[in-house]
């Protein structure tokens, strides 16, 4: 039995776009004009005195205060397990390593990588 050929084969293609025309074209062309709207906001904005700007008074930075506060907490506990244990022992030693560390780790953060805040 022979087999059935195949039907045509069929062609898609998309319809002709249709668009409706919602704003009328105006004769106006500083009615459009980017720059023209954005001069008339500059000088309105000028003329208000929104434009000038006044040096701020420079604020003292709280970076020493944090840094001191820090130091003295840290340090301070430290140095009470350094008393309390003694120099030559195991958490004695680990004490002076942390008194070490962290006073070199907190001054370059503070000192070196950080701004004044």
């Amino acid at each position: 039995m022979p087999d059935e050929p195949d039907p045509p084969r069929k062609f898609y293609k998309l319809k002709e776009a249709e668009f409706v025309r919602v704003n009328a074209p105006t004769n106006e062309p500083d009615a459009a004009d980017v720059h023209a709207i954005l001069r008339g906001n500059r000088e309105k904005a000028d003329a208000a005195g929104l434009n000038e700007l006044t040096p701020k008074p420079k604020r003292s930075s709280r970076r020493k205060r944090d840094y001191w506060i820090m130091f003295v907490l840290v340090n301070g506990f430290f140095g009470a397990v350094l008393r309390f244990y003694g120099p030559r022992s195991i958490p004695g030693i680990y004490a002076i390593a942390g008194i070490t560390l962290f006073t070199c780790a907190l001054t370059w953060i503070m000192w070196f990588l950080m701004d004044d805040y």
